[in-house]
């Protein structure tokens, strides 16, 4: 197009002189020439942006942005009027009003559609999906992801547990979708109640129940020893006679103090068995240094045999019948420590060729004991503990090996004992 027939058309308005300078006639394109001023017809158009018409909020003297041409649906916007949706909102034009507080129209990547906020956002708007207390199991204060409010999700605990008696009331726990759900109520055998919920270690053999005990801080079934029952009472001889053969021997070998040279410097085990009267133990002691000067038994080299009848396992005596039985080696005389016990308790100790070691061997009537019926399935406490003293001249004891657990409690607390089940023939 030449300059002629340019000035031969009907002039442009201002209105389309945007972002040009005037001619005389006309508009201008460039600095340099009028190329492409046809583009410039009433009826064209550029890109997604449109000339407003007469009287509109843009052009020369409008007070519109961009020029005075409307936007498209994702350009910055300051207000309604500058958009060709007629929606301005979040800033960018929209294709809706998108007044949601979980919804809006500034997303990257979605060109001005109004579409929900990620789960888990918090909402535009001010007052919008206001958290309630997870007891209610309403809204967490956070949107859901499909433009509405997110519940606090299931298995968000909504009422406490509670745990008595050795069964646990789990905390009830919302669904997901506004509703407190109580649990299945579950004992906690083998563990005891631990505050509001079962307990999931032990410490000590009272922190489980029925017949398991504390190993490795798990309540464990433990393997018990069986003690035959015999009609061929043994003699308390310190011999191991005929009805000894075929019983097995238990070993006595946890180290709990001190130390230990070697086999020869003590090695130890025990066999039992029992009548409907009596129990019988038989203790076999290898050590190639016995002694016995001091003032207290258990500092030389002794035996130290503890029961719990009734297998009440306490964290004390009881006073009825938990009992201490401590023999010193070469000593015809013993004690039980606890409730002078001793009645029809008999004891044989037989030292070994060469005083390489001795063989112990008793008899504990069960009336003694507190146990009046014994029976086939019953279990009872029992602990066995050899001291050995190599040194003499009133010195300490060297070790101290027992046969159930480390804890050398003992004297204090028949629930560290061991135990024994009796069986029949």
């Amino acid at each position: 197009m030449n300059l002629s027939s340019l000035l031969t058309r009907a002039p442009l308005t201002a209105l389309a002189c945007f972002a040009l300078f005037c001619l005389p006639l006309g508009c201008a394109l460039s600095e340099t020439g009028l190329e492409g001023l046809e583009d410039l017809s009433p009826d064209a158009s550029a890109g997604g942006s449109t000339p407003l018409p007469p009287g509109g909020s843009g052009g020369g003297g409008g007070s519109g942005g961009g020029g005075g041409l409307r936007k498209a649906a994702g350009e910055l916007c300051t207000g309604p009027a500058e958009c060709l949706t007629g929606f301005c909102a979040q800033g960018v034009c929209c294709d809706s009003p998108c007044t949601a507080g979980c919804a809006s129209c500034a997303l990257a990547g979605l060109g001005g559609k109004c579409s929900p906020l990620s789960a888990g956002t918090k909402p535009l708007i001010d007052g919008t999906c206001q958290r309630e207390q997870p007891s209610t199991c309403g809204f967490d204060g956070t949107c859901d992801g499909s433009g509405g409010c997110q519940r606090h999700v299931g298995g968000t605990p909504c009422s406490q547990g509670l745990c008595s008696a050795g069964t646990e009331t789990p905390a009830s726990l919302c669904n997901g979708a506004g509703v407190c759900l109580a649990q299945p109520m579950k004992s906690c055998a083998p563990y005891l109640c631990d505050t509001r919920a079962c307990a999931a270690e032990c410490r000590r053999n009272d922190d489980c129940t029925g017949a398991t005990r504390c190993i490795e801080r798990k309540c464990q079934l433990l393997d018990a020893p069986d003690v035959r029952f015999t009609l061929n009472t043994p003699i308390v001889d310190g011999l191991e006679d005929d009805v000894w053969k075929a019983v097995p021997s238990f070993p006595i070998k946890n180290l709990v103090a001190g130390a230990v040279g070697g086999p020869e410097d003590l090695t130890a085990g025990f066999k039992a068995m029992w009548t409907a009267e009596a129990f019988y133990v038989i203790v076999d002691v290898v050590d190639n240094s016995l002694r016995n000067d001091s003032p207290e038994v258990w500092q030389d080299d002794a035996l130290q045999i503890f029961f719990d009848a009734d297998y009440s396992r306490g964290q004390t005596y009881d006073g009825t019948d938990d009992l201490q039985y401590i023999f010193g080696w070469n000593d015809p005389a013993f004690k039980e420590a606890k409730l002078n016990r001793a009645q029809g308790v008999t004891v044989f100790s037989r030292n070994k060729q060469g005083n390489l070691g001795y063989v112990f061997e008793a008899r504990f009537p069960w009336a003694t004991l507190g146990a009046m019926s014994p029976s086939p399935g019953k279990r009872i406490g029992f602990q066995l503990e050899v001291d050995d003293d190599d040194q003499g001249q009133g010195t300490e004891r060297e070790a101290l090996v027992v046969w159930f657990g480390k804890s050398g409690e003992a004297y204090l607390r028949p629930a560290s004992f061991g135990e024994l089940v009796l069986t029949g023939n």
